[in-house]
């Protein structure tokens, strides 16, 4: 790759260890050894570096999010390890065949990914009903993301979205459904040809745009054993960075304001990479140390290559990353920075768990339904009290007043029949109705009047001891009716309470329904419901007990 531009008085000093492990500088002023999970000699073959990449295609097809992406610097092989052999010209021959069925040996990762997600999916052990693939290129070229598939002037930047149960998404960015692996090279072959690219005094095609190639998978399984259909998504992110450079102070070039704006973005962007790895880094040995260590605050949302690769680096993805290096003497100190960057990046954790959903189980949802129908009719049998029921007079009458008017009637023809006793006796009458009111009745008991030397008996005396205890009964009358007026006030609370559950009961199930919950939340969320609802029932039977008993009391009286 590299440009014919001067000459270079350089000299190879990066090599690899027997252990194909260790990475090995050997320089004047520095020596340096880095041990990795591989290392990779320059005499080593595109299908070489692939088998130790591999798995990532295979975890793909089993329902697991996966990212490989190459990191280094600009002209050290980046796009020629993701793409395949040198040129975007020349690339094209790499895929094989008039329908891209075969891949000749400089093929890249991409291609041979592309390949082999095909061939997974095909097994026949699998228990795969049906598979959906679907593919999407997009391009960050000056801190703006652009459809490499749709946009080849980069002339509509697009948008980075995030909504729970979606995670991170490109508004606007297309997708294509594609039925095969000639489908889908054909598809990157097509990006490529719209990336960004420019010659520079490293590299005389060097890319100016960091891509993404995103491979989706919707499948449906039926296994043997398994209880009912598996839906499985994945997705599956390839990445190719564009290579860091610097400003070359030394030679007399003139930038142009295009190439400088390039330039300093892709430097940026990749400086907020190597610091959210370095923050990922911190955590994961502060994790180690102590589990419940506080979280150090990760710049994601500092670039917009970042935030797109927000999952593959500290989510729920198994990430891979190729630190390429350029060999040469006068690289030394950009081979220092990506074999630190590679270090940091080895300690990053991920924690990648099954992409699964299962469908409707229609037997569940048919006893769910049953059970919600059943709690309805117990809430219209039991919970739906009126104040009429309990106290038999509608909402807003006032039924003390109709009872105090009937007892002062009665008050006052016992207190006519008195005076006539009075007469017969020799004693003065006394005034028919003194010291009651039809608007505020006096609700004191009055005091007994009776001559020492009479002893009255029979009927007269009868009927003003009625009179008496009719008075009384008025105060209890009225406290019948605070008791009644409680009791309405406690079973409208109840009657709340259990429309509250009856209202959660149908979200739940509403969510669950329409996939925003799983089957064991939905259990969880139904018991927890259940066990409110069986409280509310025992309160409910515990107040009419005590309103039966109050009611017996009172026919007692």
């Amino acid at each position: 790759h590299e440009s014919d531009e001067g000459s270079r008085n350089a000299t190879s000093i990066v090599s690899t260890l027997p252990d194909n492990q260790t990475v090995a500088i050997n320089h004047p002023s520095k020596q340096l050894q880095c041990k990795y999970d591989f290392s990779f000699p320059p005499q080593c073959s595109q299908a070489d570096i692939y088998d130790r990449v591999s798995q990532c295609a295979t975890a793909l097809a089993n329902g697991f999010n996966a990212t490989i992406f190459a990191y280094g610097q600009t002209g050290s092989g980046k796009t020629h390890t993701m793409f395949g052999p040198d040129g975007y010209d020349v690339r094209r021959a790499s895929y094989g065949g008039p329908n891209h069925a075969v891949l000749n040996d400089a093929a890249g990762v991409i291609p041979r990914s592309i390949v082999q997600i095909f061939k997974e999916l095909n097994r026949k052990d699998l228990g795969i009903v049906s598979t959906t693939v679907y593919v999407s290129f997009v391009q960050v070229y000056n801190e703006q993301l652009y459809d490499m598939l749709r946009d080849p002037r980069r002339s509509s930047s697009l948008e980075i979205h995030e909504e729970p149960g979606v995670g991170i998404y490109v508004s606007g960015l297309s997708e294509y459904a594609v039925r095969n692996a000639g489908d889908c090279l054909a598809l990157v072959k097509l990006g490529e040809e719209n990336r960004a690219i420019r010659e520079t005094h490293m590299n005389t095609a060097s890319s100016r745009s960091h891509s993404l190639f995103q491979i989706v998978v919707e499948q449906t399984r039926i296994e043997d054993g398994a209880e009912g259909e598996r839906v499985l998504k994945s997705k599956f992110n390839l990445v190719d960075l564009a290579g860091s450079e610097k400003w070359d102070t030394r030679k007399e070039r003139k930038f142009e304001n295009e190439q400088i704006e390039e330039l300093t973005n892709i430097n940026l962007s990749l400086y907020t990479l190597g610091r959210c790895i370095a923050a990922l880094s911190k955590n994961a040995k502060a994790m180690e140390k102590d589990p419940d260590a506080i979280i150090g605050h990760v710049p994601y949302r500092e670039s917009k290559l970042t935030r797109l690769l927000q999952d593959s680096l500290g989510g729920n993805s198994k990430t891979v990353l190729i630190a390429t290096l350029s060999p040469a003497s006068d690289c030394l100190e950009e081979t220092i920075s990506t074999l630190r960057f590679a270090d940091r990046a080895h300690s990053v954790m991920t924690f990648v768990k099954l992409n699964e959903k299962r469908p409707v189980d229609h037997a569940l949802v048919q006893r769910l339904q049953s059970e919600v129908a059943r709690l309805r009719a117990l809430l219209r049998d039991g919970g739906q009290i009126t104040e009429t029921a309990v106290t038999g007079v509608a909402p807003g009458q006032d039924n003390s007043s109709a009872q105090l008017q009937e007892a002062l009637g009665k008050i006052k023809e016992l207190e006519i029949e008195n005076n006539v006793l009075r007469r017969r006796l020799g004693m003065p009458e006394q005034p028919v109705g003194a010291g009651l009111s039809s608007t505020t009745p006096r609700l004191s008991t009055p005091q007994r009047h009776t001559p020492g030397k009479f002893a009255i008996v029979g009927g007269g005396n009868s009927s003003a001891a009625d009179a008496l205890r009719s008075l009384g009964d008025m105060r209890s009358t009225e406290e019948s009716f605070e008791d009644a007026k409680s009791q309405l006030k406690e079973i409208r609370g109840s009657h709340e309470r259990v429309t509250s559950i009856m209202t959660d009961l149908d979200r739940v199930t509403s969510s669950f329904f329409t996939f925003d919950i799983e089957e064991e939340e939905l259990k969880d969320s139904v018991q927890r419901l259940m066990k409110l609802f069986k409280k509310e029932r025992k309160s409910y039977g515990e107040m009419f007990s005590r309103m039966d008993g109050a009611e017996a009391v009172g026919k007692e009286k």
